[in-house]
C-alpha cells in the first residue's frame, strides 16, 4: 500500500508523485470523511488530558484538513473495543492493546507512528514491577502468600502483560500465590497505592515511575523498583487501515512534522518516528507465552 511505503526512508519518484496527486484531491472526496475521531489513553485527568493535546489537535486539522473530534478512552479495552467498531479512527495505544486490536479486527488497524522519549532519545521504554520499600523484597520471586499486588489494566502491556510474563517466569501465579491482585485503571494509581501502602506491589513502565517521583506523587523512600523488563516496542499512535490513503499520509505528515518538544499532550515525548506492526511481534510472543495465565 501506498502509505506503506511513505513510512520507509527512501521514496521513489513514482510514490513522490502518486503523493503529489494525493495532495490535490479534495478531502470531501476522500472516502467521505468530515470528522477524525481521536481516542486518548485512559487517564484519570481527562479535562488536562483533552487540554493539553489541544495544540496537536489544531495541528492535526490544520494538516489533515479534517474536523478532529477528541475522546479520552475508559480504559484500553474499550479503546480496542471503539476502533474495533469504528466509533473511533485514531487511538493511542499500548503495545499490547494494539496487538489485541490488530487480532480482534483481523488485521483492520495499522500503527502509524510511536512517540519518542525525551530522556531515551528512543521509542522503546521498560516496564518495572515495584514493591514498597519497606518490605525486604528485591526480586519479584518473592513475593508471597501475604503480599498483595496492583496492576493497571487488563490490556496494558507494562502494567499488566509484562509484568505477568515475568511472575509466571518465577513460578508466581498471581491467582493463586498472592493474598490478592486488583486492577487501578491507570499507572498513576497503581504507583500512588504501593507508595501509600494500599498494595504491596505492582507493575507498571519506568516513565511513570519517573514521572510521578519527580513530581513528588511517590517517594523513592516508599516505592523502590525491583525488576525491569527488556526493551518493548513504543506505543503506537493507531488507525484504522480503511482510512483513505490520503488522510493516512496527511496524517503521517502531521504527526512527524509536529514541533519537537512540543507534545504537551505527553511531557516525556520529544517527537514521533514512523511505527510497523513487525515491531509488536515481541509482544505476540510474550502473549503466546502467557497461554491461558491472562
Amino acid at each position: 500500500m501506498l502509505i506503506d511505503q511513505l513510512r520507509r526512508p527512501f521514496l521513489s519518484l513514482f510514490t513522490l508523485a502518486a503523493v503529489a496527486l494525493l495532495l490535490q484531491v479534495p478531502i470531501a472526496t476522500a472516502g467521505g470523511l468530515k470528522v477524525l475521531r481521536v481516542l486518548l489513553p485512559p487517564v484519570e485527568d481527562t479535562q488536562a488530558a483533552l487540554f493539553n493535546f489541544r495544540p496537536m489537535s489544531d495541528f492535526l486539522e490544520q494538516v489533515a484538513g479534517v474536523r478532529v473530534q477528541t475522546d479520552v478512552a475508559t480504559s484500553y479495552t474499550e479503546a480496542v473495543h471503539a476502533l474495533s467498531t469504528k466509533r473511533a479512527d485514531i487511538a493511542f495505544l499500548g503495545p499490547f492493546s494494539y496487538v489485541m486490536a490488530h487480532e480482534k479486527t483481523k488485521g483492520k488497524v495499522e500503527p502509524l507512528v510511536t512517540g519518542v522519549s525525551k530522556s531515551t532519545g528512543r521509542s522503546t521504554y521498560n516496564s518495572v514491577i515495584v514493591a514498597r520499600a519497606s518490605l525486604k523484597i528485591r526480586h519479584p520471586r518473592q513475593f508471597g502468600e501475604k503480599h498483595t499486588l496492583a496492576f493497571s489494566d487488563p490490556a496494558s502491556t507494562s502494567g499488566y502483560l509484562v509484568p505477568m510474563w515475568e511472575l509466571g517466569n518465577q513460578g508466581i501465579d498471581p491467582q493463586k500465590s498472592l493474598a490478592g491482585t486488583r486492577f487501578t485503571g491507570s499507572h498513576t494509581a497503581t504507583l500512588t497505592a504501593v507508595n501509600f501502602g494500599e498494595v504491596d506491589g505492582g507493575g507498571t513502565n519506568i516513565r511513570s515511575f519517573e514521572a510521578l517521583l519527580k513530581q513528588g506523587f511517590i517517594n523513592a523512600h516508599n516505592t523502590k523498583i525491583i525488576w525491569k523488563s527488556p526493551d518493548l516496542p513504543g506505543e503506537p499512535v493507531t488507525i484504522r487501515s480503511d482510512l483513505p490513503d490520503q488522510i493516512k499520509y496527511r496524517l503521517l505528515k502531521a504527526f512527524l512534522g509536529f514541533p519537537r518538544d512540543q507534545v504537551n499532550f505527553d511531557p516525556a515525548i520529544s517527537h514521533y518516528e514512523t511505527a510497523f506492526d513487525e515491531q509488536y511481534d515481541l509482544i505476540r510472543q510474550i502473549r503466546k507465552e502467557l497461554g491461558g495465565r491472562l
